[in-house]
């Protein structure tokens, strides 16, 4: 008792991401999410960031998952964008509508 496998091990671990990829769209979008797939897909994005876009964007479920757990809200942001009707222009109203009370 106790003791887990590592596939029940991989699969609490994978919980959170498989909850999100199940979500309703609006359901955990957040602003810094927004501009980071709005900067990625503008190529505002460099250093670090573009290379972590670059890689959440190309990962399959399996890796996005790992990202999750360190960049939930970039993972989630990609992931939308790539998955989810409707999600990129919720996305450019949100950042533009920012940019333009600014």
């Amino acid at each position: 008792m106790g003791h887990f496998s590592e596939l029940d091990a991989m699969m609490q671990e994978s919980t959170p991401f498989n909850n999100f990829i199940n979500q309703e769209p609006e359901a955990e979008d957040t602003f810094k999410g927004f501009k980071f797939a709005y900067d990625w897909q503008y190529r505002k994005l460099g250093g670090f960031d573009q290379q972590l876009a670059n890689l959440i964007s190309k990962g399959d479920r399996q890796n996005q998952a790992k990202l999750f757990k360190a960049f939930p809200e970039e993972t989630q942001a990609i992931v939308s964008y790539q998955s989810k009707e409707g999600w990129w222009d919720k996305c450019q109203d949100a950042v533009e509508g920012v940019n333009k009370e600014v």
